[in-house]
């Protein structure tokens, strides 16, 4: 799973991970969210990638596979992930100076 949280210290760090290369995604307009064909109905599995080596290689995979589904940036799957949730980031406690 590509969501993690970590520790460090006393801290919880929550992070997003690529799949690939299992290191941490630091900059999501550089990232990917990747759609994967699944057997359900309406239904696309996700993969989060580092734009570059990591989402060229994960296509090449996936098409050899018929399972390529296309990708959108994941800067813009976050804001839609959080949208859909009904949450609006300026009401967030960090966002508010709060942690």
């Amino acid at each position: 799973m590509a969501i993690r949280i970590t520790t460090e210290g006393d801290r919880l760090v929550h992070a997003i991970f690529c799949d690939a290369c299992q290191a941490v995604i630091a900059d999501a307009t550089m990232a990917a969210l990747v759609c994967v064909r699944t057997d359900l109905p309406r239904t696309a599995g996700a993969m989060h990638l580092h734009k570059g080596r990591c989402l060229d290689a994960a296509e090449q995979a996936l098409r050899g596979q018929e399972l390529w589904d296309g990708w959108v940036e994941l800067a813009a799957h976050l804001e839609q992930l959080v949208a859909g949730l009904g949450f609006e980031l300026a009401a967030s406690s960090t966002a508010r100076g709060q942690s």
